[in-house]
C-alpha cells in the first residue's frame, strides 16, 4: 500500500500511544473499498494491538475518525469509542470520501453514471 506524502511517521499508537514502533499499522478509516483514500484524514497509524480490537475482537474500539487538534507534533486526533464509551462526543468521521464513478459500457442497454 503506498500511502501519500503528509501522512505521519509516527512512532507511537494513535489510540493507545504504545511505541510499539515495529508493530505500528495503518487503518483506513472509510475502507478503501468504499470509496476511501491514503490521504492524512482518512488513515490513522496505529499498533498492531489496537488495529486487531478494531476489526477482529467484537469491535471494542470503534475508530471514528481523525479530527484536527491543537496537538503540537500532530496537529490530529484520532476519535474513537472503546467499548461502547465514546469520550469524544463525536460520531461522526471528518473526512468523508466521495464516492468513485462507476461506468458501464460497452453493450447496448448500458449507462454510464460520473
Amino acid at each position: 500500500m503506498k500511502i501519500k506524502r503528509g501522512l505521519p511517521k509516527k512512532i507511537k499508537c494513535e489510540v493507545c500511544d504504545d511505541d510499539r514502533s515495529g508493530l505500528l499499522e495503518h487503518h483506513h478509516v472509510v475502507p478503501r473499498a468504499e470509496g476511501g483514500d491514503d490521504n492524512y484524514w482518512n488513515v490513522a497509524v496505529v499498533c498492531s494491538s489496537c488495529h486487531s480490537r478494531h476489526h477482529h475482537r467484537h469491535g471494542s474500539l470503534k475508530i471514528i475518525g481523525i479530527y484536527p487538534s491543537t496537538e503540537p507534533v500532530m496537529g490530529r486526533t484520532v476519535i474513537y469509542e472503546e467499548d461502547g464509551v465514546n469520550a469524544f462526543g463525536i460520531t461522526e468521521p471528518y473526512y468523508t470520501p466521495q464516492p468513485k464513478s462507476v461506468k458501464y459500457g460497452g453493450s447496448k442497454g448500458t449507462e454510464q453514471k460520473d
